[in-house]
């Protein structure tokens, strides 16, 4: 599962790394939540994969507590951190702002994530 809040617009180099992922690893699905007037939101819509589910909201606690769910790639903030952790969830970390990069830096020190900026 993909998400990056609803504040601050996903950077499009971020999110292209997540669907150079998605491309080479076919046999796994990716559920991206974007807002649409987020040009991420573009991005990821105009790759156009099968194994990649759009939305501009997701029922994040809910996909996190499914054991079809493997990872949260996140934006790594405060709340998406804590719902990972409380689910069990591997945590991939692209921060981006404010408390973002600490939160992603705590997920490594506890083992629960690793962070991607």
């Amino acid at each position: 599962m993909v998400t990056f809040g609803t504040t601050y617009p996903a950077p499009a180099f971020k999110i292209e790394e997540i669907i150079k992922a998605a491309k080479v690893l076919p046999n796994l699905g990716f559920v991206f939540s974007l807002q649409e007037k987020w040009d991420s939101y573009k991005l990821v819509e105009k790759a156009n994969l099968k194994n990649i589910l759009l939305k501009q909201f997701v029922p994040q606690k809910e996909l996190l507590n499914s054991d079809k769910v493997i990872a949260f790639i996140s934006h790594a903030g405060a709340n998406s951190c804590a719902e990972s952790m409380y689910y069990g969830k591997f945590s991939i970390g692209f921060p981006t702002a404010k408390d973002q990069p600490g939160m992603a830096f705590r997920l490594e020190i506890m083992k629960a994530g690793i962070s991607m900026g």
